[in-house]
C-alpha cells in the first residue's frame, strides 16, 4: 500500500470520526494537521478553525494554524492565533519562538528580541531560536551578541551554528 493510500483511510477514518461527534475539537486539530501535512491547506484550516469554534482556548489548534498561515505569507493574521497560544500557555516556548521571528520579519525587533529570548529561557538548548536570536541580533547591529548565539549554537547544533556564521562575517560594523 502507498503512502497515498494510508493517507485516504487516515482521513476517511478521522471523517467517520467526525461524522460520530462533529463537537470534538481533538478530532478537527488532528484532521486538520494531516490535511496539512498532505498540502491540503485550505481543508486544514477549515479543521482548525472548526476546533477553534468547538473550543476558543485549545492552545494547540491555534498553534497549528498560525503555523500554516506563516507558510502562506499571512503573518499578522499567524501571530493572533501565536498571541492567543501565550495567552493559554505563556510558556510555549515554540509559540514565543514563531512570534518573535513574525515580528522581527514585521521589523517589531524589541519585542521580537523579548520573545525570543523567552522561547530559550524556556527551553535553553532549543536550537532555532538561538538561530533566529543570533540573526535578529545582527540585524540590529550587536555583532557580539550574534557570535555568543554561534558559540552556543555550537554546542547544540552544528549544521545551524554553520548557518549563521557566514552570516556574522558578511556583516559589517
Amino acid at each position: 500500500m502507498c503512502p497515498a493510500d494510508y493517507f485516504q483511510r487516515f482521513e476517511n477514518l478521522y471523517l467517520s470520526a467526525i461524522k460520530i461527534d462533529p463537537k470534538n475539537a481533538d478530532i478537527h486539530n488532528i484532521l486538520g494537521a494531516a490535511l496539512a501535512g498532505v498540502g491540503k491547506t485550505e481543508e486544514a484550516i477549515t479543521h482548525y478553525n472548526q476546533a477553534l469554534q468547538i473550543n476558543p482556548d485549545y492552545a494547540a489548534s491555534h498553534y497549528n494554524l498560525g503555523s500554516l498561515l506563516t507558510l502562506q505569507g499571512k503573518d499578522l493574521e499567524a501571530s493572533t492565533h501565536f498571541y492567543e497560544v501565550l495567552r493559554i500557555n505563556p510558556n510555549d516556548a515554540q509559540a514565543h519562538h514563531k512570534l518573535g521571528v513574525i515580528l522581527s520579519h514585521q521589523g517589531e525587533k524589541q519585542e521580537a528580541l523579548v520573545h525570543l529570548i523567552e522561547a530559550i529561557r524556556i527551553i535553553p538548548h532549543y536550537a532555532e531560536a538561538h538561530l533566529s536570536l543570533g540573526t535578529l541580533y545582527l540585524e540590529m547591529g550587536k555583532k557580539d551578541l550574534a557570535l555568543k548565539q554561534y558559540e552556543i549554537l555550537q554546542t547544540i547544533n552544528k549544521s545551524l551554528a554553520d548557518t549563521l556564521y557566514p552570516k556574522i562575517y558578511k556583516y559589517k560594523n
